[in-house]
């Protein structure tokens, strides 16, 4: 299951919709506090996070996950696109980078890399 993390309404359903299309189960958080409860549970295959959110951004709550679930896979979503932002955001741990607007191809390229599809559909 993957958790999508953005305070973003229209980008939490661009998100889900591009997720539906493979059939991959999903869940949604809002700021990077409640992301952080929900990781805890364990189901998660892997997080996508907006990196500017208000209460705890993308970058903390990458470094979050990453202390306690190092194998956890957390992939930026993010605006953030001048040159050396992208290392920069990377610096914190995560293990994916997609640019908003998302390229589709990007968006398959990182997500395809964590998320088996025989494992996304409800079984």
């Amino acid at each position: 299951m993957v958790l999508i993390v953005d305070d973003n309404e229209q980008n939490l359903t661009l998100l889900s919709i591009l997720l539906k299309k493979i059939e991959c189960r999903f869940d949604i958080s809002k700021d990077g506090l409640d992301a952080l409860a929900k990781v805890e549970s364990g189901q998660y295959s892997l997080v996508m996070t907006d990196i500017r959110m208000p209460l705890m951004d993308g970058c903390v709550l990458c470094e979050n996950i990453k202390k306690k679930h190092p194998k956890l896979p957390v992939i930026a979503i993010t605006a953030k696109a001048l040159p050396g932002d992208k290392e920069e955001i990377l610096s914190h741990g995560f293990d994916g980078y997609i640019e908003k607007p998302i390229a589709l191809e990007q968006f398959w390229e990182q997500v395809l890399k964590f998320v088996a599809l025989e494992e996304s559909i409800p079984g």
